[in-house]
């Protein structure tokens, strides 16, 4: 009976470890449910922890968006808006700017305002830019990684993979 007993439990362990690596690798219908889950800690985490008076977000949001639309035109907006309030923000002198934001591809419509946007970040090197790497079958025109080490002021670890 005790064998029988200790055949089932592990048979029954067994079967909720492959159901559990099945969700995890293959179904991952909880994947909302997790999302829910971080996203209600981390509203109450926020609710407990005062902003560091040192940290200023400027968001682009659908107000933002109506409102510069008559100046401005729709959105993506000109990059000559991001030069000209980084310009404006220099003078305060910030440790950094980060923009979550990608310009990846050339105004070709403007490229005055690419000039412009260039002109105002060549004055600092504060401000962040998010990259994005594709990878070598998408981006055959692409550059690894390594050659731009020098120019962002990266140095390969012993286990860098160079390729």
């Amino acid at each position: 009976m005790r064998n029988r007993v200790s055949f089932s439990l592990c048979l029954i362990v067994l079967v909720c470890l492959l159901i559990g690596l099945l969700e995890l690798f293959v179904l991952q219908s909880f994947t909302s449910l997790e999302n829910r889950l971080l996203d209600t800690f981390v509203r109450q985490s926020a609710l407990h922890d005062s902003p560091d008076p040192d940290i200023v977000i400027v968001d682009i949001d659908e107000a933002s968006i109506t409102s510069l639309a008559p100046e401005v035109g729709n959105w993506p907006w000109p990059r000559s808006i991001y030069a000209e309030f980084l310009e404006a923000l220099f003078p305060l002198q910030p440790d950094a700017v980060v923009f979550d934001l990608m310009l990846a591809e050339p105004d070709l419509y403007r490229p005055d305002s690419d000039a412009w946007l260039n002109e105002v970040l060549q004055q600092s090197d504060s401000v962040f830019f998010p990259t994005l790497r594709m990878n070598k079958e998408s981006d055959p025109e692409g550059f690894p990684l390594s050659e731009f080490g020098d120019f962002l002021g990266i140095t390969p670890g012993p286990e860098a993979d160079m390729e």
